[in-house]
């Protein structure tokens, strides 16, 4: 174990020791404005070394009548199964209302749920969903980003009606929902001292297609369009500075090839910073 450890030290830069925040917790009341700002400032920091194992480390400030925030624990709970969460409360609503139920309440189907991004009222249901498993315990949110894609504005039939700028602000919605969710939860009085942390789902190519080849990993493509197809995404996604990039269900080696490409390039630009990764 320690020889993996040293490994891993020499293989994974080392965190700097400009860490210190100040900011006031207790254990048993809500965190104040001071602390809500400083947590997400952190998140990144405490995220890395999470991933490096050295989870007893904690941000130390250099005032010492000011608790460090607390470490993170050894495992971090993830939502999941948003979209199906997000379906239920959204028919539940209509039965209430005694609308029709027979339509799917996700209005573009290779959107999926990442529709609902395009009205003020499906972001107050994301917003609302993300609440609820944050405060259900999750400890990692994932956006409503996973299907949200730029092949819509190339689209034949709804081409037309897209533009890339539309994609841009749909992808920092759904990061800004996500964190908006966790401020309010953090704000309430039920959580106490507790960290959260959003992860930007992006899918795999085949999702966007919408033809069932999200399953094989057969689309036609070369290496080189799923890297221009990840980058933009991913680039776009980066710039609202979640903790996490969360690569999903990845069917095929060469889309794996092609993402580890774009992490190369956005690492090089040092856009990706302190932020962790993972690819499933």
């Amino acid at each position: 174990e320690m020889e993996m450890e040293m490994e891993m030290s020499q293989k994974i830069p080392k965190l700097g020791h400009n860490m210190e925040k100040d900011i006031t917790t207790h254990p048993h009341s809500p965190p104040n404005s001071s602390y809500l700002s400083n947590s997400f400032q952190d998140n990144k920091q405490l995220l890395q070394q999470w991933f490096q194992q050295k989870t007893s480390m904690v941000p130390i400030s250099n005032n010492n009548d000011v608790a460090p925030p607390p470490p993170l624990p050894r495992i971090l709970i993830l939502d999941g199964g948003v979209s199906t969460h997000l379906e239920s409360m959204l028919l539940k609503q209509r039965r209430a209302n005694n609308e029709e139920t027979n339509e799917s309440v996700f209005t573009h189907r290779k959107l999926w749920s990442s529709s609902l991004l395009l009205t003020n009222a499906g972001k107050d249901a994301i917003r609302t969903c993300h609440e609820q498993f944050y405060t259900a315990g999750a400890d990692i949110a994932s956006t409503v980003t996973y299907q949200c894609h730029y092949l819509v504005c190339h689209d034949k039939e709804e081409g037309k009606n897209w533009k890339e700028c539309n994609v841009d602000s749909m992808l920092r919605d759904g990061v800004s929902l996500a964190r908006e969710a966790g401020r309010n939860v953090l704000s309430s009085s039920l959580c106490g001292n507790r960290r959260l942390f959003v992860a930007a789902s992006i899918g795999c190519y085949g999702a966007a297609l919408a033809d069932g080849s999200e399953y094989c990993g057969n689309y036609g493509v070369t290496t080189d369009q799923l890297y221009n197809f990840h980058f933009q995404k991913t680039s776009i996604l980066l710039s609202s500075s979640p903790d996490i990039l969360a690569f999903e269900t990845i069917p095929c080696v060469e889309e794996c090839i092609a993402i580890l490409q774009v992490l190369q390039t956005l690492g090089k630009k040092e856009v990706l910073s302190l932020t962790s990764v993972w690819l499933s």
